[in-house]
């Protein structure tokens, strides 16, 4: 993968600014399901946040697939799929005893993807040879302790029961080292098209996309940033990963890719 092309990603990542309201600070680990999809430049030998991601079972993330399909780049013969990387979150710390690090065995598309688009704008990461500890840590296991978020939700309430509701959108800030969470209220389909009219790039797919909306003060996320909420049952769930976002910021919606 090019240099031009993680650059130009980390610009783009830069200029996405949402408007929300009750922006939220968290400590490592309070979402232990969240990861940091990263690049390693062989020149500067150091790791680059690319993207978010939710660990969504033992050996696989979630992640768009923006960040990681390999035909978007120019210089495709110099791509290497050993040199993308899991970190997990909150272990950012290269000198912690527990590797936070893991490498990836198979990058999944979405086969419906369409990079003109963004629709279906998602992909499974599997990673190599291990699976994620999901048991509390011992002498002999150097991971670090994570859990899945669930993305069965519409097995318990559909999507258009939350139509008007809020959930949380929660991203990794690359930038300052921590978490920031803030509230978005879904919209319907309705309330989506009507607020996309001024939209120049494309309209809103309810089928694959939920759409949100937030307000008040500006905000940073990356790419893939996630829409979760918590349901009775006291479980998380991932509704989606943030898709794309419209280009006149006064409308302040985000699109994310469903993955309920």
């Amino acid at each position: 993968m090019s240099r031009k092309f993680i650059i130009m990603t980390m610009i783009i990542m830069m200029m996405i600014n949402v408007v929300v309201n009750d922006k939220k600070l968290y400590n490592f680990n309070n979402f232990p399901w969240q990861i940091s999809l990263q690049y390693y430049d062989r020149l500067t030998k150091q790791l680059y946040h690319i993207c978010d991601g939710a660990i969504v079972s033992h050996i696989n993330v979630i992640v768009p697939a923006y960040c990681v399909d390999l035909t978007l780049s120019k210089n495709r013969s110099k791509i290497n799929i050993d040199d993308f990387k899991i970190k997990v979150i909150g272990f950012y710390n290269q000198s912690d005893v527990i590797d936070p690090i893991y490498s990836i065995s198979e990058i999944n598309l979405n086969p419906r993807w369409n990079p003109e688009t963004f629709c279906y704008n998602a992909a499974t990461i599997s990673i190599k040879n291990e699976e994620f500890n999901f048991n509390c840590p011992d002498n002999n296991n150097r991971r670090p302790l994570v859990q899945m978020i669930y993305t069965n939700l519409t097995d318990k309430i559909s999507i258009e029961s939350l139509y008007n509701h809020h959930a949380e959108l929660a991203t990794w800030n690359w930038q300052n080292y921590q978490y920031e969470v803030r509230n978005v209220r879904i919209l319907s389909n309705d309330d989506c098209q009507q607020s996309l009219k001024s939209n120049e790039y494309r309209s809103f797919d309810n089928e694959t996309e939920i759409c949100t909306y937030s307000w008040l003060d500006s905000c940073y996320f990356s790419n893939g940033a996630l829409l979760q909420y918590f349901h009775d049952d006291g479980k998380a769930y991932l509704l989606g990963i943030a898709s794309w976002i419209t280009t006149d910021l006064s409308n302040n919606i985000i699109i994310f890719t469903k993955v309920t």
